[in-house]
């Protein structure tokens, strides 16, 4: 795909402060060694206020996908076909237990 393709894609499905955020974490991450060392891994993780973990899953999905477009920030609460939790079905137990005192 081409650059101009994903950015007029990516520019029909998100928003410009989206994009720009994306942007900003893909310019921070391209400029990492690819063995950073600990000053550089602080630095980048101020940078983008996050944890250690988070910029490592970060920088691994924008190592394989080299593209700006997977480092948009993610939408909030549960993703579309997802079943809300069926309390019932968990608080009932499926046989009975049988408990006995211990002699």
């Amino acid at each position: 795909m081409q650059l101009n393709d994903e950015l007029a894609m990516v520019d029909s499905m998100v928003d410009e402060l989206d994009w720009q955020e994306a942007r900003r974490r893909a310019d921070i991450l391209s400029k990492l060694p690819d063995r950073p060392c600990d000053a550089e891994v602080r630095a980048a993780m101020n940078a983008l206020a996050i944890s250690r973990a988070t910029l490592f899953r970060w920088l691994k999905r924008f190592r394989q996908d080299e593209r700006t477009s997977t480092l948009l920030p993610g939408r909030r609460g549960p993703t579309a076909g997802m079943q809300p939790f069926d309390r019932e079905r968990y608080e009932q137990p499926t046989f009975p237990f049988v408990i006995e005192a211990a002699r």
